[in-house]
């Protein structure tokens, strides 16, 4: 059994009766005494309210505290108009003389001065007195609280020795109520045992009687079972007389159908066919005349698209005719005014002019700036405007030019123009050419004497044995390129194959790669002959071009080195120049600049 929950009654706190506040004027007359604490008496714990009486509490209202006047007293209370009257015309208004004014201040700091330690020696006596209460009410809660421990501790003891005897109490009870529990079992056991042997006995005669009637139901079983099995037999038969004979109409229905069906199933056939031939036709109807709809929109199209195309091919014929035209007058003007210091192409024209004064044809703008500035068209421009040369302006030159420069027939020789004219023009070619020869004879001789001359002590050079063996190697592989003849053969021409490209491609980067990180290798790669071998190898790309072109082949297919590989060749031969003052002098005063001349003039003919 549990035991029941006693818990202390708490005690009150000792109940003050609150009284209204003094006013300041009682406060300062009679002082207040402090009030002695009582014992509560309802025996209830108060610890969770306040404990400090309200007439004891501090600081309750300050300013009635410690105010002089009491609360009767009304300093801003308004005057009446008589007072006003009073105040201002009494005699005390009048101007006092100094030493009257400093007697009355005098008098009135003495005044203040024992006010103001009148007010602080009450002040100091107010706070001692609520410092005795204060230390008077701890002291009684101090009592308060030791009390309710000791009552605590009066409670808990006999709550323990309660306890105790209830325990022992439960305990003899516990062991009489075992003893009962075992006497009762003791008879519930023999009890049972009776019981037992009893639901045996019966067990085993319902047994035999179970076996009698089983026995009996079995019997019974197999005569009705017999009797079942034969009536079964006779149903038997007769059901499946029944149903070979129901069976034999129903398939006897079913042939009748199906005859009916594949007479009905082939006149839909028919009907059928004949609705797709129908469909088929008028499909195929529709189909050629949409084909034949769509050939026609087709060729309608087509045909405006022709238009259109031939419309704009005219258009753009036009525009190109116009901007031909233009660029002709353009040409006209620049060769035939000699203060422009103007460079003529040599690119032909795609249409042959003539002068139709003079009788000379123009197949480009060389012969056009030569015919132009030549005597003879000077000539017929004096003959046409003769007596008014001191009035011929530039303008009318070229619209006298414009005027007679125009196409030429298409089926026009030189037999029908001037003969002394194209004798004339023979010579002068024949003479350009012989000059033009017989300069470049002179430059190749000065070429080959610069080589000779400053290949031997030009390029003074200091160079480590390794450094000079792997350009010696890589020149070999450079020089392996070029054919065994030499000079170039000009009649067969050489065309490289892979591994050599690709040997002669592998040189050239290491060259490039050794100037770069040592510059002082390129003296050592001139005076090893670097610079002629790369001067053979341009002379070998022009031979071999001018070849192809004068056999009729095409360029790219009997070029001596793919542009690729003789733009890395040149770009080998600036970096050996940059930065190397020896080697730039030495380039141009040899016959490589003569081999760089002809390739520019070359390519610039091919483009």
């Amino acid at each position: 059994m549990k035991e029941p929950n006693r818990s202390p009654k708490r005690a009150k706190p000792p109940s003050s009766p609150r009284t209204p506040p003094a006013s300041p004027s009682n406060r300062t007359a009679t002082p207040t005494t402090p009030t002695t604490p009582t014992t509560p008496t309802d025996g209830r714990d108060h610890s969770s309210r306040s404990r400090i009486p309200n007439s004891v509490k501090l600081f309750a209202s300050w300013p009635d505290e410690y105010s002089d006047e009491g609360p009767s007293t009304s300093r801003n209370c308004p005057l009446s108009r008589s007072d006003i009257q009073d105040k201002f015309t009494s005699p005390s208004r009048g101007r006092a003389s100094p030493q009257e004014s400093i007697r009355k201040l005098e008098e009135r700091q003495a005044k203040a001065q024992e006010a103001r330690e009148r007010y602080l020696e009450e002040k100091v006596q107010r706070f001692k007195e609520k410092a005795k209460k204060l230390e008077e009410i701890k002291a009684w809660q101090e009592g308060q609280q030791q009390q309710k421990l000791e009552n605590l501790e009066t409670k808990l003891q006999k709550a323990a020795e309660l306890r105790q005897q209830q325990i022992t109490k439960i305990k003899k009870i516990a062991h009489v109520e075992d003893i009962k529990v075992d006497e009762i079992l003791f008879i519930n056991k023999i009890e049972a045992a009776n019981k037992k042997l009893d639901v045996l006995s019966r067990e085993k005669d319902v047994e035999a009687r179970l076996q009698d009637l089983q026995e009996e139901r079995k019997n019974k079983q197999k005569e009705i079972n017999a009797a079942k099995e034969a009536a079964a037999e006779e149903r038997k038969r007769q059901l499946e007389a029944d149903h070979q004979a129901k069976m034999q109409q129903i398939m006897d229905k079913i042939r009748e159908k199906e005859v009916k069906i594949g007479q009905q199933m082939i006149e839909k056939e028919k009907e059928r066919a004949n609705l797709a031939n129908l469909k088929q036709q008028t499909r195929e109807k529709k189909i050629s005349a949409v084909n034949a709809a769509q050939q026609h929109s087709v060729q309608q199209l087509q045909l405006k698209i022709q238009q259109k195309q031939e419309a704009s091919e005219k258009r753009k014929q036009e525009n190109m005719d116009l901007i031909r035209h233009k660029a002709f007058e353009l040409s006209v003007r620049k060769c035939a005014d000699s203060d422009d210091h103007m460079t003529p192409r040599s690119v032909p024209y795609e249409t042959v002019k003539m002068c139709s004064v003079c009788r000379v044809l123009i197949g480009s703008e060389i012969y056009l700036f030569s015919h132009l500035r030549g005597k003879t068209h000077q000539d017929a421009i004096r003959k046409q405007y003769k007596g008014r040369e001191d009035s011929l302006t530039k303008e009318d030159v070229d619209l006298y030019n414009m005027k007679h420069i125009v196409d030429a027939p298409v089926d026009a020789i030189d037999s029908d123009f001037d003969p002394e004219y194209v004798k004339m023009d023979e010579f002068r070619l024949k003479s350009i050419k012989k000059h033009i020869s017989r300069l470049r004879c002179r430059m190749t001789d000065k070429g080959d004497a610069t080589e000779a001359k400053e290949s031997k002590h030009v390029f003074p050079v200091e160079s480590s044995v390794k450094n000079r063996t792997k350009l010696v190697k890589l020149l070999k592989e450079v020089s392996s390129v070029l054919p065994s003849s030499s000079p170039p053969n000009l009649t067969n021409n050489v065309v490289l194959n892979a591994t050599q490209m690709q040997s002669f491609e592998r040189a050239l980067v290491s060259l490039e790669s050794t100037f770069r990180s040592t510059p002082t290798d390129k003296v050592l790669f001139a005076s090893l002959g670097g610079m002629h071998l790369i001067s053979q190898l341009i002379l070998q790309v022009v031979t071999s071009q001018s070849v192809a072109k004068g056999s009729g082949q095409t360029c790219s297919s009997q070029k001596f080195l793919p542009d690729k590989s003789l733009v890395r060749l040149l770009h080998l031969l600036g970096l050996t120049c940059h930065g190397v003052p020896v080697i730039s002098r030495f380039v141009f005063l040899s016959n490589i600049i003569t081999c760089l001349l002809d390739l520019l003039g070359q390519r610039l003919t091919v483009s």
